[in-house]
């Protein structure tokens, strides 16, 4: 039976309600039967270079789930004489760089950090990070473990309707160029050699999903008229929202699959009502 699938991706503990979520909506054939509603946790991409989209997104969700306000995020930069000759020699020194970190808070009795590396090679081949850590150590400690280079360390401050939506895109954003006028993806040609890729601490929360198949939940005709509307049409917010009880709409993308054929509705959310601290900080 054809229908249309819900893939929530809850940005927090597993189970519980989270203060950000994503909803995808696509077409579907129903191949099992009782298969209307499901929860799994999420599986790291094995793709680590930010250019494929599904890495992109999740990368995005592990930053809404894991870190908030007063937590940090660390940009290191290499000095002419100590950049590394490629992104996996860069990425091998963010971890040393971490490991002293750790060994630091240690000796204050403090847990191992969390943390997500993302290394960027620019187009003149210049590297560089983006670090998102906790909060626990104070930054200017932070900033003076690096020493291979100039390094600026912040305290994150959510914004009170996007949360770290503008980071965690900011951070995870693929490299595009411009033609015509118009942003695109950039050919695989073209691309930096190494482009930009992520790692992370083993100590994460990782994000949960859920699948609902219930054409009650979305049916043919609001879909349809999801595709033909403007992505920042009012009716289209109201559509998202109404599906999603308790959440207000961020940003909504519309995209079409030529090979599969088939529409997708991509939507970022957060909750009306926060029930913690900070966002998206599942403790």
């Amino acid at each position: 039976m054809a229908g249309i699938r819900k893939r929530t991706v809850h940005c927090g503990k597993y189970g519980q309600h989270a203060d950000m979520i994503t909803a995808s909506y696509y077409p579907h054939t129903e191949k099992r039967k009782h298969s209307r509603r499901r929860k799994y946790q999420e599986s790291t991409p094995q793709q680590k270079n930010l250019n494929n989209k599904k890495a992109k997104r999740y990368l995005e969700a592990l930053i809404n789930t894991n870190f908030g306000e007063g937590d940090i995020c660390a940009h290191p930069t290499y000095r002419d004489e100590e950049m590394p000759a490629s992104i996996e020699e860069a990425q091998e020194r963010a971890k040393n760089y971490m490991r002293r970190i750790n060994r630091a808070r240690k000796k204050l009795g403090l847990p191992n950090a969390k943390y997500i590396i993302i290394t960027e090679m620019s187009k003149t081949g210049r590297i560089h990070h983006h670090i998102v850590m906790d909060g626990l150590m104070d930054r200017d400690v932070v900033e003076e473990k690096w020493q291979q280079g100039y390094c600026n360390a912040d305290r994150l401050r959510p914004d009170p309707k996007t949360g770290l939506a503008s980071l965690s895109g900011y951070v995870s954003k693929a490299p595009k160029s411009s033609r015509k006028g118009k942003k695109e993806e950039q050919p695989e040609e073209e691309r930096p050699k190494g482009g930009k890729r992520w790692i992370s601490s083993q100590n994460l929360t990782k994000p949960w999903v859920s699948i609902n198949d219930d054409p009650r939940q979305m049916s043919q005709k609001k879909f349809t008229a999801l595709q033909e509307l403007p992505e920042d049409s009012e009716m289209t917010r109201q559509i998202i929202e109404k599906d999603n009880p308790g959440y207000t709409v961020i940003e909504i993308e519309k995209e079409y699959n030529q090979e599969y054929g088939k529409w997708y509705i991509f939507a970022k959310m957060r909750a009306r009502l926060s029930t913690g601290k900070s966002q998206g900080k599942s403790g």
